[in-house]
Formats: C-alpha cells, sequence, structure tokens
C-alpha cells in the first residue's frame, strides 16, 4: 500500500466515525512497532515527527527512518510533520516526501494564524499534501494556560483557510502522565455540528481508556500519541531490567517493546480503526 495523504484517511473516517491514532516517532523501533499493530489489526496509522524528534536526528534522517519502516508494510500509512511552525521546516518535509503537515500557528492572533496558514496550505497544495493547523492552545501538562476552541472562531478559520483538518483544544495537555483529561464533550460536540472537516486531538495520552471510544464518535479523527507508549516502554524497561541476564541489549529492548506493541494494539481497538487498512 503507497503511503497516502492525511485526506484520504480522514475523510473516512469521519464519514465512518472512528479515529486514526497518529504516533509520534523518535527511533526506527518505534516507527516497526507500531506498523507491526497496524498490520496485525489493520489499520490505518499515521507517523509523525515531532520537533523534538527532528532536532535529535535530523529531518531528512526522520524521513528516512519512518520510510524505511513502512516500505513492506501493506497497510494505508500516513508520514506527518507534527506542530511546525516555520514555514522553510514545512516547505523542506514536503520536498522529502511528507504527505501531510501540520502548521501550527495557535499562540498567534487569528487574523495572523489565518494569514500564515494560508501560506502553508498553498505550500502544501503544491505538493498534493494535507495540511493540519490548529485553533485553541493546548498547553503542556505542568505549564501554560490553556485557550478552548471557540466555536465560532474555528468557523471562520475553516472558512478563511480551507485547512484538511483542524486539532482543537477541549481540555487535554500535551505530556500527561496521568489519565484524567477533563474533557469537554459537550464543546467537541459543538465544533463536530458546526465544523464539516476532521477534527484532531491532540495530549491524548491524557485522555482515559472509557474516554477514547466516546472522542472517535464525536467527530474527532485523528489522535495524537506520543507520552503514553514513552511511559509503557519505560515503565517496562524498569520493570525487567533487574532480572535480565543476557548481555544483548538489543534483545532487552525488543523485549519491552513487546508492550509497546500491545498497547498501540489497544489504543486501535479504543479508537474503532482496527479491520479499516
Amino acid at each position: 500500500m503507497p503511503i497516502v495523504t492525511l485526506n484520504e484517511l480522514l475523510d473516512k473516517a469521519l464519514r465512518q466515525r472512528y479515529a486514526v491514532p497518529a504516533f509520534n516517532v523518535w527511533t526506527f523501533q518505534d516507527a516497526i512497532t507500531y506498523v507491526e499493530a497496524a498490520k496485525q489489526t489493520r489499520s490505518p496509522l499515521i507517523l509523525q515527527a515531532s520537533a523534538t524528534c527532528i532536532e535529535h536526528n535530523g529531518l531528512a534522517f526522520t524521513w528516512q527512518l519512518i520510510s524505511n519502516a513502512i516500505k513492506d508494510a501493506k497497510i494505508p500509512v500516513v508520514i506527518h510533520l507534527d506542530h511546525a511552525k516555520d514555514l522553510a521546516l514545512i516547505q523542506e518535509a514536503l520536498e522529502l516526501g511528507f504527505t501531510s503537515v501540520m502548521f501550527d500557528g495557535s499562540q498567534l492572533h487569528i487574523e495572523e494564524n489565518i494569514e500564515k496558514t494560508l501560506l502553508a496550505k498553498s505550500i502544501a497544495d503544491r505538493y498534493g499534501a494535507s495540511l493540519e493547523a490548529e485553533i485553541g492552545y493546548v498547553v503542556k501538562h505542568d505549564n501554560g494556560i490553556p485557550k478552548a476552541t471557540s466555536p465560532e472562531e474555528a468557523a471562520l478559520f475553516v472558512s478563511e483557510t480551507g485547512v484538511d483538518a483542524l486539532a482543537v483544544a477541549v481540555g487535554t495537555r500535551h505530556g500527561m502522565q496521568k489519565r484524567e483529561a477533563p474533557l469537554d464533550f459537550d464543546l467537541l460536540r459543538q465544533l463536530s455540528r458546526k465544523l464539516s472537516l476532521p477534527l484532531v486531538l491532540h495530549g491524548s495520552s491524557g485522555v482515559r481508556d472509557a474516554d477514547l471510544a466516546a472522542v472517535a464518535d464525536s467527530g474527532i479523527c485523528k489522535v495524537n500519541f506520543a507520552t503514553r507508549l514513552r511511559r509503557v516502554f519505560i515503565n517496562e524497561a524498569g520493570r525487567i531490567a533487574p532480572g535480565f541476564r543476557d548481555k544483548d541489549h538489543i534483545r532487552f529492548m525488543m523485549q519491552a517493546y513487546r508492550f509497546v506493541l500491545q498497547e498501540a494494539k489497544f489504543i486501535q481497538h479504543q479508537l474503532g480503526s482496527v479491520d479499516m487498512g
């Protein structure tokens, strides 16, 4: 199955009321684990590169490790650039082959956000790629003041920019260590009724398991995960380390990643994306 755009995945998800997980990738093992989970569940998949990943690996190498991980996947995969604030970085990613990018102007005044999002949209359109943007502001778990998405501002923004997907702030925070996000489902339903495009939920590691299915049935079509899967690896690595006697560190890492694989599959089931690949 070739690499696809975000539109190709999310338009179907919006019609059929399920959501596709977007997993942040830092290493090759991350990427192949998430691909294996998607293959086993026949789920579509979004693999995304964050700013921290790019700072560590560089954009070109990040593209190489993700594209190599999916070459035999036989399921639809989007390679997505997450939270880009620099139009030059967006251009570079699209030249490499990313099929989806996010321009994050969420901290800008709405007029400036619209202006710069339009520039990003024109760049993405030239490459036949999809563009995600954000209205409202999802803060980091330990600082900042969140700004909930206004349905009226969101409608204006979508009308002016023509973006393909919209990230909204409805109670989550980036980097949450516990699953206790106070999701505002009333606001989410208002946004879903007012907007006719796929919505995106950032900071989803803080969402309760019981809420994931409801999120997928409320107009959210892309659900981002990073901290939750990192914590699974760290916790399992710490648990098995005291009794691990094999000198092969690769086998140690693979043993911990088995639990990451199971967690990714669980998320896919909760979001209703299984057997949709």
